[in-house]
């Protein structure tokens, strides 16, 4: 996945805010998760919670990684208990090793975030894995099936395969910013 450019982004806008695990990880379901990491929705839905606009002369310091990614916008929400990022965008790849289109809703938090792994874990019911391209990340990748998700290794991932029932849950701090990435295959 193409997590360092939205991490670098994030951290940009975070600084040294801090903030509360849960309420991160409730935000990233009610904005990510519930859109399926469609842009419109998960923008619709944080306008509507009440975040900014991140500004496009911010969002145009974000490298968009080889110009494989497209259509970079975000919000922001900041207060008492500190600042959340979120950053939407579709790319021709989730990672350098599978050249699989993909929808990418990310949330950037800083402060405490320790509980977000084991948080991500529940809410994806599959066991976390790792991959080479993003390095420190725990990776989540699962199918939905009938009553939970049914885990789908990572490295069977292929071009032929992407279908918007596949889902990648990727949990990763970068620097003084925590990250969670849902990445969606497009059709």
């Amino acid at each position: 996945m193409k997590l360092l450019p939205l991490a670098i982004g994030a951290a940009v806008l975070c600084a040294a805010s801090a903030a509360q695990a849960s309420p991160a990880f409730d935000a990233f379901q009610k904005i990510c998760v519930a859109h399926r990491g469609d842009a419109a929705g998960a923008l619709a839905a944080a306008t509507a919670a009440g975040w900014q606009p991140v500004p496009k002369a911010v969002l145009g310091m974000i490298p968009l990684s080889d110009g494989k990614m497209s259509g970079l916008d975000g919000r922001l929400l900041s207060g008492g208990s500190g600042m959340m990022v979120l950053l939407v965008a579709h790319s021709d790849q989730i990672s350098k090793t599978r050249p699989i289109p993909a929808d990418i809703c990310a949330l950037g938090v800083t402060g405490d975030a320790a509980s977000l792994p084991a948080e991500a874990g529940a809410f994806a019911e599959v066991p976390a894995t790792t991959d080479p391209d993003v390095k420190g990340a725990s990776v989540f990748v699962w199918r939905a099936g009938a009553a939970r998700h049914v885990p789908v290794a990572l490295a069977s991932l292929r071009p032929e395969q992407a279908n918007h029932d596949v889902s990648m849950l990727a949990v990763a701090a970068q620097g003084p910013v925590t990250l969670l990435a849902l990445t969606v295959p497009t059709k």
